[in-house]
């Protein structure tokens, strides 16, 4: 399946979300909130933190080798078996040790007991959440782009029931609760599914454990778990300090302004998950890599610009259709986001290439220094500018991050050489 059929499907999914997402927000913003929706956004973060840990972070992993192993039963089985004592560990570690300290991580992040039972709800749905994120990395890694579509759509739907109604029901706690929930309705789909459409996924209850795989997907696990802290820990921590700098309403808008970038770039980001790392996972020459960065920007980044575009065109619009009048000093913050979004991407198309040839040391190092700067960054521009400051770091540090993957991948990009970086 090439990328313009895989952004095709991925775009249909992405329609559905989107359309799933404005409903969601805006009964979020009407029942609670933009203070509210602060509190949602630490409640991702650490919703994202906790399925990386249960997962032992080797999805990435599981959809390369899967890839790879294509043609080899053996090593695809012994592959599968080994992904799935990973995730029934990590995933039971991480639930039983969260129901021990979720109480104390719970009171640092949100200052309050009200929703404390959610961590156990939490800590025993975890298992769930990680077998099916499991499953889908391995139909990626088949190919099964339908299905794995599928399954994407299906959540989306679940999440739009469970959520608007939980939370018109039990405002704050019925949202946080439905976050929790949606995975594990979401698995039962992924099973049925992969069951009538006959794929094999049968293999991943055998237990053909391989220490020479483990290893190999322990890599993506650093990676994967890196990254996942250091955009979940950053976030945390910038809506804290707007929080207390300015407002937790501004933290709000932040997190607003944050949540209509993530819906418009679904439709890129799918796509590069459905097709990039498999297919960049295949590529072993730099002449094929530089001709699939070349088809990859030229379709992608025109309609990172267009949409960028228009959203901008149209921000008080969308402001009043995705949340309600109380989001509109949020508006100032559009710019610079927007801008960012655009090297965000460009950036990203290159950096795909750090995970699909399990470039390890480097994917960690580029992570955290991102993280590092675009945190610091925000302290200096939001005292001097305040809000706006926070998306014009966000801006600025991809800027710097797009030059950096362009200086790493130089080889590829302009020297024509067949050697990848040293990793």
């Amino acid at each position: 399946m090439n990328l313009l059929k895989t952004s095709f499907l991925s775009g249909i999914a992405t329609i559905i979300k989107i359309l799933s997402g404005l409903i969601v927000n805006k009964v979020i913003s009407i029942m609670i909130g933009p203070s509210g929706l602060a509190i949602i956004g630490n409640f991702q973060n650490l919703l994202s933190i906790l399925t990386t840990l249960g997962t032992g972070a080797i999805n990435s992993g599981v959809t390369k080798y899967t890839a790879e192993y294509y043609n080899d039963h053996q090593k695809r089985k012994e592959l599968i078996g080994t992904a799935f004592v990973v995730t029934i560990v990590c995933s039971l570690l991480t639930g039983i040790i969260f129901c021990f300290v979720g109480e104390e991580v719970f009171h640092q992040i949100f200052k309050t007991s009200n929703y404390d039972f959610i961590i156990f709800v939490l800590g025993g749905t975890l298992i769930f959440n990680s077998v099916n994120l499991l499953i889908l990395s391995i139909l990626n890694g088949y190919k099964q782009i339908k299905i794995y579509i599928l399954a994407n759509i299906v959540g989306s739907i679940a999440s739009l029931i469970l959520t608007t109604a939980f939370t018109f029901f039990f405002g704050m706690v019925g949202a946080l609760l439905s976050l929790v929930l949606v995975p594990s309705f979401v698995l039962i789909f992924t099973l049925y599914i992969s069951w009538k459409y006959k794929v094999e996924v049968n293999t991943i209850f055998s237990i053909a454990f391989n220490k020479k795989i483990l290893k190999n997907l322990l890599q993506y696990s650093l990676m994967a778990i890196t990254s996942i802290l250091a955009v979940s820990i950053v976030q945390i921590l910038i809506r804290t300090y707007l929080s207390n700098k300015i407002s937790i309403d501004a933290a709000g808008y932040w997190q607003a302004i944050t949540k209509i970038s993530d819906i418009y770039l679904m439709v890129v980001t799918m796509a590069l998950s459905t097709y990039y790392l498999p297919r960049l996972s295949e590529i072993n020459s730099n002449e094929e890599l530089r001709k699939e960065l070349i088809k990859g920007y030229k379709l992608i980044i025109p309609i990172v610009i267009l949409a960028s575009g228009l959203i901008f065109l149209l921000k008080d619009f969308i402001i009043d259709i995705l949340f309600s009048s109380e989001f509109r000093p949020m508006r100032k913050l559009f710019l610079y986001q927007l801008v960012g979004d655009n090297f965000k991407i460009l950036s990203w198309l290159l950096g795909y290439i750090m995970l699909a040839k399990s470039m390890t040391k480097l994917y960690i190092i580029t992570e955290i220094g991102f993280g590092l700067v675009y945190y610091l960054l925000t302290i200096i521009f939001v005292h001097y500018m305040g809000m706006t400051g926070a998306t014009l770091s966000f801006a600025i540090s991809y800027i710097i991050y797009f030059l950096l993957m362009i200086y790493i991948f130089r080889k590829i990009l302009f020297l024509k050489s067949n050697q990848l970086p040293i990793d």
